[in-house]
C-alpha cells in the first residue's frame, strides 16, 4: 500500500510507526532514525508511552528528502559498476606478482 492509498483510505488522521515510515520511504529504519537523531529529518510527535508516531506528513517529508539525496539512477541496471569485481573466491588477483618470482 503507498502513501497515497493509505492517506485515501484513512483520511488525514493516518498515522504509523517507524518501520513503517521507512519502509514507505524506501529506507532502513536504522537509516530514518539516523537521519532523525542527527536532525536532517524534523522530529515526529510522540506518544504517551514515547514511541514516534508519524504522520502523513511527516511521512512526505521523509520521502522528499530520501528523493532529494539518492541519486536517480542510484540502483538501476544501467548504472556503470563503482569499482572494479572483485576476484572470485579462492582466486588471487592478478597483479604480476607471479611474474616476478
Amino acid at each position: 500500500m503507498t502513501l497515497g492509498e493509505s492517506r485515501a483510505k484513512l483520511g488525514q488522521d493516518w498515522t504509523c510507526q517507524a518501520h513503517e515510515a521507512a519502509r514507505i520511504a524506501g529506507v532502513s529504519k536504522n537509516t530514518l532514525l539516523r537521519w532523525l537523531r542527527q536532525g536532517k529529518v524534523p522530529e515526529v510527535a510522540r506518544d504517551r508511552n514515547g514511541w514516534r508516531v508519524f504522520s502523513a506528513e511527516d511521512v512526505e517529508r521523509i520521502c522528499a528528502y530520501a528523493r532529494r539525496i539518492t541519486p536517480p539512477d542510484a540502483f538501476s541496471a544501467s548504472a556503470p559498476p563503482v569499482g572494479p569485481a572483485a576476484p572470485p573466491r579462492g582466486q588471487a588477483a592478478e597483479t604480476g606478482a607471479e611474474e616476478a618470482a
